[in-house]
């Protein structure tokens, strides 16, 4: 499996989780997703994802109540 498409997939099932997960996986995901860390960046890094670009059109989806 490609390295990207694996860190792409840990990106993803973090968004599932803020969206669809329990009130912990919601809780966790936001935190991971919105709070400034390294890992998240790495991630991102790792997946070829612009992390500020991720952050701006999750929290649109969020703002949208979708």
């Amino acid at each position: 499996m490609n390295e990207r498409v694996l860190w792409k997939a840990v990106i993803m099932q973090s968004v599932d989780d803020l969206f669809h997960g329990s009130d912990q996986e919601r809780r966790a995901a936001f935190k991971w997703l919105f709070v400034n860390n390294k890992d998240f960046r790495t991630v991102c890094d790792y997946a070829a994802i612009d992390a500020m670009c991720l952050r701006q059109k999750v929290f649109e989806k969020i703002i949208n109540g979708e």
